[in-house]
């Protein structure tokens, strides 16, 4: 009867690892598309200021 729970606990601890494993790479693959996401807002924000500039640069006084 112990050998029994021992070999359920052990393979309750192997698909434990597994799912951990799983939510690691699912977290890695998330920070990566935020970074990417941050670095596209940033460059958009950045076109934004300079057509604004440019707009303001070129505008009849």
């Amino acid at each position: 009867m112990n050998n029994y729970k021992e070999s359920k606990k052990s393979k309750n601890l192997e698909k434990a690892d597994k799912l951990l494993i799983k939510a690691t790479r699912i977290i890695r693959i998330s920070n990566t598309q935020n970074r990417y996401l941050i670095s596209n807002q940033n460059f958009f924000i950045k076109t934004q200021l300079i057509i604004s500039q440019v707009e303001l640069v070129n505008k009849p006084c």
